[in-house]
């Protein structure tokens, strides 16, 4: 496994193989059901947000004890079994500017399908005034603490070779118990 780690947030591969060889189930289980349109902010800030189920591919890997307890150990605190689960994705011209999340202990943050880096659609985070993207891949997770980290994810561009591109993520929000 590999793992990147900072003050409050941990990037790992722990999911790389259950993505790569379930895609068509999660992309699935995402699409199959209705998304609701986020708008935010005064500068056309959106995208798609998908509830996920309790139950399903997505719930039982997301609210695993394996994971649970990786997620409490990032936050130092008693969390809730069960987090928050949605999806959200991206298309052409859509983001999220800075921000922090108001509230959950810890989240984590799962990329199902990431465009190449020059179509934009990248997670970045500002710590301490600086700026730093943090590269993902199908499979790759953050754990952080979204409340104390702020970060963004720059907007989607099409391109000559991708005319079409779109970003998937699965975020699990766990709160203190």
């Amino acid at each position: 496994m590999n793992v990147f780690e900072i003050d409050g947030l941990i990037k790992t591969d722990i999911f790389k193989q259950s993505v790569l060889s379930n895609a068509n189930a999660l992309r699935d289980e995402v699409f199959g059901v209705k998304p609701r349109s986020v708008h935010v902010g005064d500068f056309g800030e959106s995208w798609l947000e998908y509830d996920i189920q309790d139950s399903g591919l997505i719930a039982d890997t997301l609210a695993s004890e394996v994971i649970h307890t990786w997620a409490q150990s990032v936050s130092n605190q008693g969390l809730q079994l069960r987090p928050s689960i949605w999806a959200n994705t991206y298309t052409p011209g859509q983001h999220i500017s800075w921000h922090r999340d108001k509230y959950g202990a810890v989240q984590i943050l799962l990329s199902i399908c990431q465009p190449p880096p020059e179509c934009g659609g990248v997670f970045q985070i500002r710590r301490y005034g600086i700026e730093s993207d943090v590269a993902l891949y199908p499979g790759d997770a953050l754990l952080f603490r979204a409340v104390d980290i702020e970060h963004k994810i720059t907007p989607l561009n099409a391109t000559r070779s991708n005319s079409d591109p779109m970003r998937i993520s699965i975020v699990a929000r766990y709160f203190s118990s």
